[in-house]
């Protein structure tokens, strides 16, 4: 996992690698889901996310109540199918909002990030949220990726835990 330079004192000087144009989504969007939907009984299990990897949730659901909301990003594109199948094959360890650099990072394998988007004003602040409530859950949080809005199931779900979880 990176190290967070938030917490080390050390400035991140990892630069993302673009991802190529034929993974790249057309829309992107902050939202949340409900806490309650990833535990047993939920609506979310491995049976309905596509491509993907649920993180256990037991450490969280000792100190949060299902009310919470888990916060995530959903990626909107034509080529779904195509997009999780890459992120499948990647060890996707954490998405991160980069506030200096007004950026949305995958964080994958040890030490790769990927430039998902350049964030405008609005976003930024999108992902202010994204990250504080990152940080009220202990890192988790998720991405999806469907093909538009109107999907009744994604092509590809990560539940994801970032261990280094803080603002950047």
């Amino acid at each position: 996992m990176a190290v967070d330079p938030s917490s080390s004192g050390f400035l991140d000087v990892r630069t993302p690698v673009k991802l190529p144009d034929a993974l790249r989504g057309e829309k992107y969007a902050f939202v949340s889901l409900p806490f309650a939907e990833f535990l047993p009984g939920g609506a979310i299990t491995a049976e309905n996310i596509g491509v993907g990897r649920l993180c256990p949730v037991s450490s969280v659901m000792e100190t949060e109540a299902a009310d919470a909301f888990v916060q995530g990003v959903v990626i909107l594109t034509k080529r779904a199918k195509a997009l999780a199948s890459w992120l499948g094959g990647t060890e996707v360890a954490a998405l991160r909002c980069d506030l200096r650099r007004r950026t949305l990072v995958v964080e994958a394998d040890i030490s790769t990030q990927y430039l998902m988007a350049r964030l405008n004003d609005v976003q930024r602040e999108e992902g202010v949220a994204f990250e504080e409530g990152k940080d009220r859950l202990g890192g988790l949080h998720f991405v999806a990726v469907q093909e538009d809005e109107n999907d009744e199931e994604p092509a590809g779900f990560w539940l994801l835990r970032d261990l280094d979880s803080g603002m950047a």
